[in-house]
């Protein structure tokens, strides 16, 4: 509770240390954990904020108290502490305790874009191919398809699948700007 006060009222090197003492009693204690981890995060001690995130994420009993965790921990390990590979399995644990029938669209793309930077191009394909299938919106259902075809060309060297994608989105909708622009702008490259 010191460590909150002192957090409250900007003294950040006093609620640190206050912090430390008081989950070194109790290492189990979720609040003290949880301000231990943010203090750490906002003073770009990543090392910590992860340590003490794991530890939370364990912690903590509710899916979606989890969920938040592992967003922080996928944020970290895709931005701060680069680590594609822990990005990833952090993602999908936040995939995992999303609420059934719920598509999380923004931690999707974050997934899209860790396979991208691992050179993954089937698996970040593979997402944006049932993101295009379940799209709703026409507009949005193009867009994904032009990023379907985008990530075959560049990371995947698939000329000829971004070609068809290309040319499917094409056929949808004949006269949409983005679609022709995009198959005009790959004619060119």
């Amino acid at each position: 509770e010191r460590g909150l006060a002192l957090l409250g009222v900007h003294d950040l090197s006093g609620a640190r240390k206050a912090l430390d003492s008081a989950l070194s009693a109790n290492p189990d204690h979720v609040a003290a954990v949880r301000a231990f981890a943010d203090l750490c995060a906002q003073q770009s001690d990543w090392e910590q904020a992860e340590q003490a995130w794991v530890r939370l994420a364990r912690l903590l009993a509710t899916p979606e108290e989890q969920r938040d965790v592992y967003a922080r921990l996928g944020e970290l390990y895709s931005l701060h502490a680069v680590n594609l590979s822990r990005a990833e399995t952090a993602l999908k644990e936040v995939l995992k305790r999303a609420p059934a029938g719920a598509a999380d669209i923004g931690t999707l793309d974050r997934l899209i874009d860790i396979h991208k930077r691992q050179n993954d191009a089937p698996r970040a394909a593979e997402i944006v191919q049932q993101l295009a299938t379940e799209a709703k919106d026409p507009a949005e259902r193009r867009r994904r398809l032009i990023e379907l075809a985008s990530i075959h060309e560049a990371p995947g060297r698939d000329l000829r699948k971004a070609e068809q994608v290309l040319e499917a989105a094409r056929r949808e909708a004949p006269t949409d700007v983005l679609v022709l622009r995009a198959l005009a702008e790959f004619y060119i490259r």
